[in-house]
């Protein structure tokens, strides 16, 4: 016998407005939610209904069905275009296929040998700061998160478009206020149970500043163009993501991206470079911070594979396996991104449920990957998860853990993020050793279009004082 939304137990909703949320928190509240109702469970936003899955074969099935059966919600891929936010996220379709086809090989292979020595160089540039800061905050300690934000806007315009901001040793720049302020928009606007932005005269501020940044960006795609008509190499070997994406031609229609669509990507790559990948290294330091079993062995690793070296070529980061471990746990317990809602394009059927076209899935992978049916002691921090058993259960452990999404949409970025992980991570083992400024206060996370921890200080001292800095 088949059920239908209204027989999935869940919070009772209040008249228009359903189910309301802090939306600084809401990733808690909707994790509660699971806790208490089940593997799928229903509730109200507004007017729409959304069914939460922590079952992870569930979720991953409707991760392979995109774009056919399930997108991104529509209302949130209308506001990123509106926004010029588009490209391959907010894409759907044949539109997304083309994208993703053109883009995919701008983000490995020889691309990514690339962009390894201008990581390495912002990295050292990170190290050198906080080597500053072992005399000016012992006692307050460092807020990391600040300092990260900075250093992947750094990684991420030098690899976009080659343009090296600095803004780690330089403070804030203009571009990263931009950033900001998109972000706060899109938090916005998405958070809004009505387009308020439609009203006459509203949206005039972020209209003129999202006119500027796309000024900028227009003006880097004619400088790129520029370049690689004077330097004929750079069309063989090109250095940054831009000229990547200029070179990038459909084999099947030998259609290259148009320029609104290389703006559109590459400022979702300056937005999904910035936030995730700092988040995800303030929450790996937290970790490290508080296990200091795991510190020491990450530690022995590196010292090992970096010699006198304090910042990882691309070959020796690639030999930092429990490194990588490290991160696939803090992704695995913290990951910035622990929500994949999905909209239904049409009436399905998910095991006796039937589903009507409209309703949006809310994915709770961070619940899954933290799931006893799926993970042994999955409430521990134990990178070493990743490294047991035989080839099936490590794949096993893979697939089931869905920070960088799923199935088509696994999100093309995931080996450049890992890389500015074990660059950074790396680097801080080899320089530093660190403490958390108040090792008893639990991790506080909040809503900030993706999950950030809040108020992580840590206080840095430098080790033994003979190394040698040879790692630039």
């Amino acid at each position: 016998m088949s059920r239908t939304l209204s027989d999935l137990p869940g919070p009772r909703p209040w008249p228009l407005v359903g189910n309301p949320i802090a939306a600084h928190r809401a990733h808690l509240q909707f994790e509660e939610w699971a806790r208490r109702y089940g593997r799928l469970f229903r509730f109200r936003l507004g007017p729409i209904s959304i069914v939460g899955v922590t079952d992870p074969e569930i979720a991953r099935t409707a991760m392979q069905q995109r774009p056919e059966r399930y997108t991104r919600i529509q209302r949130t891929n209308q506001i990123m275009y509106d926004l010029h936010v588009g490209g391959v996220f907010a894409a759907e379709g044949d539109a997304w296929r083309r994208q993703r086809r053109l883009l995919n090989p701008s983000f490995h292979g020889r691309h990514l040998d690339t962009f390894a020595d201008p990581i390495r160089v912002v990295t050292e540039r990170l190290r050198q700061y906080w080597l500053g800061t072992t005399e000016r905050s012992s006692e307050r300690g460092e807020d990391v998160l600040a300092d990260l934000m900075r250093y992947t806007v750094d990684v991420t315009s030098v690899v976009s478009f080659g343009q090296d901001l600095n803004t780690v040793s330089g403070g804030g720049d203009e571009l990263q206020r931009q950033l900001a302020y998109v972000f706060q928009v899109v938090e916005r606007r998405s958070n809004s149970p009505f387009d308020y932005w439609k009203l006459p005269g509203v949206g005039l501020r972020t209209r003129r500043r999202m006119r500027r940044l796309d000024a900028f960006l227009r003006d880097l795609i004619v400088q790129a163009r520029e370049r690689q008509a004077r330097e004929p190499d750079r069309r063989e070997r090109p250095s940054t993501l831009l000229e990547s994406m200029l070179l990038a031609t459909d084999d099947e229609a030998r259609l290259p991206l148009s320029d609104q669509e290389v703006a559109a990507n590459v400022l979702t790559v300056l937005l999904a470079g910035e936030d995730t990948t700092a988040n995800t290294l303030a929450f790996a330091l937290y970790h490290l911070a508080k296990h200091p079993d795991v510190l020491a062995r990450a530690r022995q690793e590196v010292d090992a594979a970096l010699g006198d070296a304090f910042v990882p070529t691309l070959d020796q980061a690639r030999e930092l396996t429990y490194l990588d471990a490290i991160a696939q746990e803090t992704l695995r317990m913290t990951p910035p991104t622990p929500l994949v809602p999905l909209q239904a394009t049409e009436d399905v059927t998910i095991d006796d449920l039937q589903v009507p076209a409209g309703t949006v899935l809310l994915l709770l992978t961070r619940m899954m990957a933290t799931s006893p049916d799926v993970f042994d002691d999955p409430l521990t921090f134990r990178p070493e998860r990743w490294l047991e058993g035989d080839a099936e259960q490590r794949r096993h452990h893979r697939r089931m853990m869905l920070a960088f999404g799923g199935g088509p949409r696994v999100c093309p970025g995931r080996s450049l993020a890992l890389l500015e992980c074990a660059m950074v991570l790396a680097m801080v083992l080899r320089t530093f050793d660190f403490s958390l400024v108040d090792p008893d206060a639990p991790l506080r996370e909040v809503t900030q279009f993706t999950i950030r921890p809040e108020g992580v200080r840590l206080r840095f001292k430098k080790r033994g004082a003979s190394q040698k800095n040879i790692g630039r």
